[in-house]
């Protein structure tokens, strides 16, 4: 579209400046792939030789000058410099090239011509985010966010343990992906492992999670660092249950009665909140007493009675850790918890099972 630098007013007060003195200069649109504005100036090559470019998009404003292909004669004179200099969320970054020689000819200022701004404009697209990071790595200052749990001992007997930001919200949205077109609805197991449906006492979908995934695989590990974690048998198939309005989970352990007739027991659970934009919806321990601190009003409900037990609240990227065996491996009854229903919105959470054998 020759003639249409209306629609690049930063671009064309630099070029028409430039090129003023100029015997020839024309505007033209280099390209309009995916992006907003690219415009750019081609003046004669007999003087400036220079273009810049302005590279506009939702996330980024990228100046680019560079000196441009010939398009009717070689040059036959010094080449001061080339000079690029992109601007991109208030971070400056120059890369200077300067060539005080001689050109040897048309074919090697064309290679130069081409290669340049080819290159400038690719480093532009790999800083603003457009570019997919695989192919060219551009170190940023943006840093990844990093989980820091915190640790908070509820009981010693049984071992009931909460942690505050055990994953972050990247790996919470990681693992809600995972779950697309796994859901169905979720069981109910017999004393000896045979599961069954009953949407009147257990209304929620579930979705098991690949262990091979690397998310999941870094959560594992990091569940396994805890100073309070039991290592004594390896993760079950993590899943994850999905409670919708009305979902629920009414009173039940997750350990079995007879371990024998099942081949062994579930020694401890790790039940991770990773979408949590509901009311209600929390994790009653009925037969646990409340603590005395009110500091734990954060993590707990306080407003529920106290002959409640205690109600842990869903929030995004917390944990609850308990164990469910005795030291003779029969089930601790003081274990028994509920999910309470959900009253508006969605609350999805991941169980992390460890599977001790007989």
């Amino acid at each position: 579209m020759p003639g249409d630098w209306a629609r690049c007013p930063k671009a064309s007060a630099s070029m028409l400046e430039k090129g003023r003195s100029t015997a020839q200069q024309k505007w033209i649109v280099v390209s309009s792939h995916r992006y907003n504005h690219v415009c750019g100036l081609n003046i004669h090559p007999q003087h400036a030789m220079l273009i810049t470019l302005t590279v506009r998009s939702s996330r980024t404003n990228a100046k680019i000058a560079f000196i441009a292909e010939p398009t009717e004669c070689p040059l036959r004179e010094h080449v001061s410099g080339i000079q690029v200099e992109n601007t991109i969320d208030k971070s400056q970054e120059r890369i200077l090239y300067d060539s005080r020689h001689k050109m040897a000819g048309w074919n090697t200022f064309k290679i130069l011509g081409i290669l340049v701004p080819a290159i400038a404009v690719i480093l532009a697209l790999a800083r603003s985010g457009i570019w997919p990071n695989g192919l060219f790595p551009i170190k940023s200052n943006a840093k990844a966010e990093v989980s820091h749990p915190k640790i908070y001992t509820l009981s010693n007997d049984p071992v009931v343990v909460y942690v505050k930001d055990f994953i972050n919200a990247e790996e919470a949205a990681g693992l809600v992906a995972l779950t697309k077109g796994r859901f169905s609805p979720s069981p109910m197991w017999d004393n000896d492992g045979k599961p069954h449906i009953d949407k009147a006492y257990r209304h929620s979908m579930t979705a098991r999670l690949d262990r091979t995934d690397r998310v999941i695989k870094t959560i594992e590990a990091r569940a396994r660092s805890f100073p309070f974690y039991s290592d004594v048998g390896d993760f079950m198939p993590i899943v994850v249950q999905n409670y919708g309005t009305a979902g629920q989970y009414r009173d039940h352990y997750d350990w079995f009665d007879d371990a024998n007739v099942v081949g062994g027991n579930i020694a401890s659970t790790f039940f991770v909140y990773i979408h949590a934009n509901c009311t209600g919806g929390g994790t009653n321990f009925p037969r646990l007493t409340p603590p005395d601190d009110e500091s734990w009003c954060e993590f707990i409900d306080c407003d529920r009675p106290l002959d409640e037990g205690v109600t842990f609240k869903p929030i995004l990227g917390s944990a609850v850790y308990w164990e469910n065996l005795n030291s003779d491996d029969t089930g601790h009854i003081r274990t028994l918890h509920a999910g309470m229903p959900v009253s508006s919105g969605n609350k999805m959470g991941m169980n992390m099972w460890t599977w001790k054998k007989v």
